[in-house]
């Protein structure tokens, strides 16, 4: 691990940040997967013991204010307090309703820039396999929130950042090209950030 002085200034962070947050949203966007096949039907694909609204999706409680909070260096405080002051920035936050992510609405997610590990990095199991059924795309679970995390402490560094938006920029080019586009013999495109 790279000590405090090594390790990305807090603005580097947050410009890396962005970059991830880019690429992810351009590859969710692609696919469409939450708007077809959760939000618009009655129920949510999350819903596991107790039926959950399909507009909801999986924002069923706040998680967009569960930023990293285990790394207390100066730094890592500092990339913090801004990541949170430009999250508010770019969200209009609705009136509280039970059951819900206070940043939830009818047209889905109100942070714009931003969204914190947990909530930018999730995709359910649901959508996990069908990736890979149809695009030969693995998203390992909680592996892309957990590089998420390290980008905000400034444990990831730019060159591994780039190793991982290059097979998530792939993955995305495979999805826009469509379902039956796709070549049955073509290899596995496993989006593994570093560890």
């Amino acid at each position: 691990m790279a000590n405090e002085q090594t390790k990305p200034g807090p603005d580097e962070r947050l410009t890396m940040y962005r970059q991830a947050e880019v690429a992810l949203r351009e590859f969710f966007s692609a696919s469409n997967y939450c708007l077809e096949n959760c939000i618009t039907q009655e129920c949510s694909k999350i819903a596991f013991f107790i039926p959950i609204p399909g507009r909801l999706g999986c924002c069923t409680e706040n998680c967009f204010d569960r930023i990293p909070d285990d790394d207390k260096s100066d730094q890592t405080m500092q990339t913090t307090k801004r990541f949170i002051e430009l999250q508010k920035e770019n969200a209009t936050c609705q009136a509280h309703r039970e059951g819900e992510c206070d940043y939830h609405s009818e047209t889905g997610c109100q942070i714009k820039r931003y969204l914190t590990p947990l909530c930018l990095g999730f995709i359910c199991s649901h959508q996990r396999e069908y990736l890979e059924k149809n695009y030969g795309i693995q998203y390992p679970k909680h592996m892309i929130g957990v590089s998420l995390k390290k980008i905000i402490q400034g444990d990831e560094r730019q060159v591994d950042l780039n190793v991982w938006l290059a097979k998530l920029k792939q993955a995305t080019a495979r999805v826009k090209k469509g379902k039956e586009n796709q070549d049955p013999k073509q290899e596995v495109i496993t989006i593994i950030p570093s560890t």
